[in-house]
């Protein structure tokens, strides 16, 4: 697994600021698969559909966050190119939250497909 940029998301509800983790490769040695479709490779992580705010607790679709601004982060031996003063000014930023079942269930106005991604991850 290798980390990819750290993104910086704003939070539709109450413009908000806070990060999101991604990764540049990863891979599915030693993942668990179930029946339902379910998989969890511990080398791929994978970022939810719906995100709790961590300002506002509001759930929002990950997909639909307007991205603010990014940055790289050190890793190990490998070193990639970024401005230390955007890292260090959001470094003190919260990663989102990841919303409970109740907090999204029976959402009105969920298409078909949004409702069943929601219920998948649930």
């Amino acid at each position: 697994m290798l980390p990819g940029p750290t993104l910086v998301k704003k939070c539709g509800e109450c413009a908000g600021l806070f990060k999101q983790r991604t990764l540049t490769s990863g891979n599915t040695c030693g993942a668990t698969y179930w029946t339902d479709g379910r998989m969890a490779a511990p080398m791929l992580p994978r970022t939810p559909a719906l995100v709790r705010c961590p300002h506002c607790s509001a759930v929002l679709w990950a997909k639909g966050l307007e991205e603010a601004d990014s940055f790289q982060t050190y890793l190990g031996f490998l070193i990639f190119e970024e401005d230390e003063a955007v890292r260090e000014a959001y470094d003190p930023l919260p990663f989102y939250g990841i919303p409970e079942f109740g907090e999204f269930a029976g959402s009105a106005g969920l298409s078909p497909e949004d409702e069943f991604r929601a219920r998948t991850q649930a």
